[in-house]
């Protein structure tokens, strides 16, 4: 297998697992750059983000379809209007992240892209997480998220711009915060990479809507989407399960770990 097709399949598999476990995509992301060599071209970080979007959409599709269409639990009024009550709250909850990217993305993407950083962010949301599972009451549905909910997610998800904190980890810990039950928490949580997630990806087709693509960087972007895509799906998968059955501790553990060796890691190499 040609070298840089084994790489960005390894990085495609770590962003569709790492994009929706708890454990960070882009602290991973950077790591195993930094292990493989090999930095991510602007493209290659769209399709892959592309590949986790659609694995949103396929994973959703019947619920998704349920979510567009105004019923007894799924209705919001705004003034005269009523609205089906999930696509406001996706939108709701995104926009504290949109405001933090167009104004501090850059300048937090220069300051926390340092291994040494994202292994400390690797560890504070750890404990974030742990404190979130341990000591809030976790008892409302899905159904029952309020629009004052999703704001307040949707601020602790902005912060997940900094590197090695964890958009599904950070906004499932705050639907702790607010009382939600693991399986609304997970959920929303991914529901909120719709819209967060969306918007980076038709910003970069924008971006480079005007570069040409040469056939071996194709062939590139095709095993980096479909390696995200098959990977997010089982991901989720897999967080559903988990989190249900033991919790967020094993992931707790492994983000401490993690964060511990990235560290140790940044001092030596």
């Amino acid at each position: 297998m040609n070298t840089e097709i084994f790489k960005m399949l390894i990085l495609g598999i770590i962003q569709g697992i790492t994009e929706f476990l708890p454990i960070s995509s882009s602290g991973h992301i950077a790591l195993f750059e930094s292990l493989l060599n090999y930095k991510i071209s602007v493209s290659q970080e769209l399709i892959l983000n592309a590949g986790t979007l659609l694995a949103i959409i396929l994973y959703f599709n019947k619920d998704l379809i349920k979510f567009l269409i105004p019923s007894k639990d799924n209705t919001i009024k705004f003034y005269n209007f009523i609205l089906p009550k999930m696509p406001i709250l996706l939108i709701i909850g995104s926009i504290p992240a949109i405001i933090f990217a167009l104004v501090l993305g850059d300048f937090i993407e220069k300051e926390t892209s340092y291994l040494m950083m994202i292994g400390i962010m690797m560890i504070i949301i750890a404990l974030f997480m742990f404190l979130a599972e341990k000591y809030f009451q976790k008892v409302k549905s899905l159904k029952q998220i309020s629009v004052r909910d999703s704001i307040i997610i949707g601020f602790f998800q902005a912060i997940a711009l900094v590197r090695g904190t964890s958009r599904s980890g950070i906004s499932i810990s705050a639907g702790y915060l607010r009382g939600l039950n693991a399986e609304a928490s997970t959920n929303f949580s991914f529901l909120l990479g719709l819209p967060v997630i969306g918007g980076g990806v038709l910003l970069g087709i924008i971006k480079l809507s005007k570069t040409p693509i040469s056939n071996s960087e194709l062939g590139l972007l095709t095993v980096g989407f479909f390696a995200s895509l098959f990977s997010g799906i089982l991901a989720m998968k897999l967080l559903i399960s988990v989190v249900k059955t033991k919790g967020l501790k094993p992931f707790v553990i492994y983000r401490i770990i993690a964060g511990l060796t990235i560290i140790i890691y940044s001092l030596i190499k």
